[in-house]
């Protein structure tokens, strides 16, 4: 099918976040990942169909939805992910946020590069974590890791370390000995990498080959975070999905889940379960308190309570 990458497409009267920040109309907006070019006909033509139908109610994640995003990552890659390592949320922004509250605890720390998008900066912010920056160097037009700034950096205090691959807004495509060397270092210190990888499937010079961080090593998979989504493929920045490649058998473990009502029965691992008989902070308080060592209470606008688990590495959060 031949794809139409010449029309002009007029996005001002649609509320576009990218055409309305300036007002002078010489000022090409070009400081956002969205594209002026319309979604292929492959995803319209169902969105036209959903859309006819006229009723919008609550919808289930479809079933072969997981599968088609793991084929997709296997033959572009090489890389066999498990179906049950796959969290599907509503945005890389909101993973990279839940990122920080569920792997940080309060007064620990993520490092996060500079240059870089945003979000990144202020989800430490958001969550009420630590964050130090890690000054990228320019190489000849090249933005590049400093290492050795980078382990300077890792404290004991710092639990987890912010990735962009390929890099926002720099663009440099990071090699595969790059990353193998991210990897030995955040080993070494055992810090948690948050990879955001959702420009993966943008890199057009022939020479250059994406290497997906966790599949690198057993350190790799079993201490890290993959943000995938499909939005800068096929400019989908406004339709928030993406998926979450983590690993439920590793030495760190995170659960997400939303407590909506009461009564619930809440699997945290094959052998460890948890009744919540009340939705109150105090109750929950109560019970957590008598199978974890600490319990991290936020203000009542944020509605939340993490734990950490004194004998068994894992973290979760809940959010009501």
């Amino acid at each position: 099918m031949k794809y139409d990458f010449d029309t002009i497409v007029e996005r001002k009267h649609t509320h576009s976040t990218k055409w309305l920040k300036f007002s002078d109309p010489n000022i090409i907006p070009m400081w956002i990942a969205d594209m002026d070019f319309a979604c292929p006909k492959e995803i319209t033509d169902p969105m036209h169909e959903r859309v006819d139908q006229g009723i919008f109610g609550y919808t289930d994640t479809p079933d072969e939805l997981t599968q088609i995003l793991k084929d997709r990552i296997k033959l572009r890659s090489g890389w066999d992910i498990e179906e049950d390592w796959v969290v599907w949320i509503p945005g890389a922004v909101v993973a990279l946020n839940l990122a920080c509250r569920t792997a940080l605890a309060p007064g620990e720390i993520v490092v996060t590069p500079s240059p870089i998008y945003a979000p990144f900066d202020d989800a430490s912010e958001n969550m009420s974590r630590g964050m130090v920056k890690n000054f990228l160097v320019d190489n000849k037009g090249r933005m590049e890791l400093d290492f050795e700034a980078t382990e300077e950096l890792l404290s004991k205090d710092t639990k987890m370390l912010f990735f962009c691959n390929p890099h926002n807004p720099g663009g440099t495509v990071f090699n595969e000995e790059e990353i193998q060397q991210l990897v030995d270092i955040c080993d070494k210190h055992n810090v948690i990498i948050c990879s955001d990888e959702i420009h993966c499937d943008l890199i057009l010079q022939d020479e250059l080959k994406h290497f997906h961080l966790a599949s690198l090593n057993d350190y790799a998979e079993q201490n890290s975070i993959t943000i995938l989504g499909p939005c800068k493929t096929f400019n989908l920045a406004g339709f928030p999905l993406f998926g979450i490649p983590y690993f439920p058998h590793s030495d760190f473990i995170i659960i997400i889940f939303l407590f909506v009502s009461s009564n619930h029965l809440i699997q945290l691992s094959n052998s460890f379960k948890i009744l919540f008989l009340s939705t109150s902070t105090s109750s929950l308080s109560r019970i957590l308190s008598t199978h974890f060592l600490t319990i991290d209470k936020y203000p009542d606008n944020q509605t939340a309570i993490s734990a950490r688990s004194s004998d068994q590495e894992f973290l979760f959060i809940i959010l009501f």
